[in-house]
This record gives structure tokens, C-alpha cells and sequence, in this order.
């Protein structure tokens, strides 16, 4: 397993994402820095480090817009997420996929 790197993003979970009904919106930033080539799909370390891989849902007008699609929305209504747990992604140094660090809300 790589080692934890760069800290890509923080996402607290609303209703709908937990319900599966709303994806979770890569910012900007993000989007500007690490997939400035706009995969298809991006790979995952989940928390009991399982790899999944996960689609990438693009803006056709807006380049730094992305959503995660199939994948992601599966984690959330399937691992007992709540609303306001939050979702850590961060690069692993040393290999291709995103770690995702869940952290339970504190309400």
C-alpha cells in the first residue's frame, strides 16, 4: 500500500449523495491539477482497501467541471454513510488511484 501524499479534497456527504441521488462534485482545483486530462474513470482505494474504479461524469462546456458517477454513488448508499460524514480523497504517492478516507460525522 503507497503511503499517503497530496490531500486532494474534502467532501461532506449531503442526503441525497448518501441516498445515491446527487453526485459528489470534484472542485475545481482539483479538477485543474490532477485530472486536467480528463480520464474516463479514476481508480480508488476504498476504506477496507478494496480497488474500485470509479466513472467520471465531465461538463462538455464547462472543462473544470466533473462529477463522480457510477462507483461513487454505489460507496455512499452501500457503506452505511450518513449525512455530514465526510469523504478525504488523497493521491497516493507511488501508484494511480485516489485513497478515500471516511470520517463519521460528529452529530
Amino acid at each position: 500500500m503507497g503511503v499517503l501524499g497530496a490531500d486532494l479534497w474534502t467532501t461532506t456527504l449531503t442526503q441525497a449523495q448518501v441516498e445515491g441521488r446527487r453526485a459528489v462534485v470534484i472542485p475545481g482545483r482539483a479538477v485543474t491539477t490532477y485530472f486536467h486530462n480528463r480520464p474516463k474513470k479514476i481508480r480508488v482505494r476504498l476504506p477496507d482497501d478494496h480497488i474500485k474504479s470509479w466513472e467520471l461524469i465531465w461538463n462538455r462546456r464547462i472543462p473544470t467541471e466533473c462529477k463522480i458517477g457510477h462507483g461513487g454513488s454505489e460507496f455512499c448508499t452501500t457503506h452505511g454513510l450518513q449525512k455530514g460524514d465526510h469523504i478525504r480523497f488523497w493521491k497516493l504517492e507511488n501508484e494511480a488511484f485516489i485513497r478515500i478516507v471516511r470520517t463519521k460525522s460528529s452529530t
